[in-house]
């Protein structure tokens, strides 16, 4: 492949991406090698040219150390998406796999549980290693399990139980809320009970238990 068919190549590839997309080598790496079945190493190399040259030419933004930003055209003037919505997404999907979620009290606000904005987002991610830039204002945290797009809606709602003790949780009827989501969600009961006996306190697997049997009579 020739330099020029590099170049056309990877921002075709950019132009399938969504604008919130964090773009890093190792991601268009593994396109273009499994798009032209060229040896790693050299096409690794060729990418890290390239991405270099489309920062120079205002194609990209460089926004942390090896990851970069779209930069979106408009009438007005081109922009570069915020870092937190950028860093956000790279911390729930990697391509089309869910690796992170959204918890703690962002999630609490967002389930309607609190009313109280927090002042950053917090995320339980795979990639809760790796060390945000300091104005990006997501507080990182590991999961209990590694997160997949199988598990992640389970572990919100028991993030969200188990927080609702030390949260300033002002809903009505924060039970009712979270059986709520958890049935839009289809969540099975005996698999979220499951997760609760294996994963969290006793205390939130109790909690779980009477939150999804609220309403049944004996």
């Amino acid at each position: 492949m020739t330099t020029n068919h590099y170049r056309q190549t990877i921002i075709n590839y950019l132009d399938t991406l969504p604008e919130e997309t964090p773009v890093t080598p190792a991601m268009v790496t593994e396109y273009i090698t499994d798009k032209t079945g060229e040896p790693e190493e050299k096409v690794r190399k060729t990418v890290n040219v390239n991405l270099a040259r489309l920062e120079k030419e205002g194609v990209l933004s460089r926004i942390a150390h090896g990851v970069y930003a779209k930069r979106i055209q408009t009438p007005f003037g081109d922009y570069v998406p915020g870092k937190d919505k950028i860093f956000g997404r790279w911390l729930v999907l990697d391509g089309n796999h869910v690796i992170g979620y959204e918890t703690g009290l962002s999630l609490m606000n967002q389930l309607g549980l609190v009313s109280q904005m927090p002042n950053k987002r917090y995320i339980a991610t795979n990639n809760y290693r790796f060390t945000l830039p300091k104005d990006v204002d997501i507080e990182v945290q590991k999961p209990r399990i590694p997160v997949t797009k199988d598990n992640f809606k389970y572990l919100q709602i028991l993030d969200a139980i188990n927080g609702l003790d030390q949260a300033p949780v002002d809903a009505a009827e924060p039970e009712a809320i979270i059986r709520e989501k958890a049935q839009s969600a289809a969540l099975q009961s005996d698999r979220l009970i499951l997760y609760a006996r294996a994963l969290y306190p006793t205390e939130t697997l109790k909690k779980t238990i009477d939150i999804m049997l609220g309403g049944i009579a004996l």
